[in-house]
């Protein structure tokens, strides 16, 4: 039998993926999915309920499940918050960088290559970080952009 401080219920970050709890707080994707729905203006609430509107149900009768991608591609590219689920307060704003980020990993696959190009192609999303943290600027930038792009974006 395994003593009790070796038994943990998370003993790792939990990905936005997993499923944590008992409500759609705790359950990453699903709080993710209805907050991009939110914004793209897909479900709107109402009296306590959430209601898709009248609109994109007709939409989705003809174009199914690729009625959402547009709109929630566009509202996760240009209104979403990305570090709504993080602690970097003063970090830069990766999300304008989107297209970019997809482009070049499209090209080569690399997400280390990704940030090397990024402080090469846009040197000011250095200054937005933290040059007293004790991670580098570099550090920094990569952990961010795993954070933010690769983990809640891409996800």
């Amino acid at each position: 039998m395994l003593p009790l401080f070796a038994v943990a219920q998370f003993n790792t970050p939990i990905s936005i993926n997993e499923y944590a709890g008992t409500n759609e707080d705790a359950f990453n994707a699903l709080h993710y999915t209805r907050v991009l729905a939110e914004i793209a203006g897909i479900i709107y609430l109402r009296s306590g309920r959430w209601h898709v509107k009248k609109a994109t149900q007709k939409q989705y009768q003809s174009d199914r499940l690729h009625a959402f991608f547009k709109p929630m591609l566009d509202a996760a590219a240009t209104q979403y918050n990305w570090d709504y689920l993080d602690a970097w307060d003063q970090a830069p704003n990766l999300r304008i960088f989107w297209l970019y980020m997809l482009w070049r990993l499209q090209h080569h696959g690399s997400v280390e290559q990704l940030v090397g190009e990024m402080m090469r192609a846009f040197p000011v999303l250095l200054l937005g970080l933290d040059a007293d943290h004790s991670l580098l600027l570099s550090e920094q930038l990569s952990h961010l952009r795993k954070v933010r792009s690769i983990e809640r974006f891409l996800q």
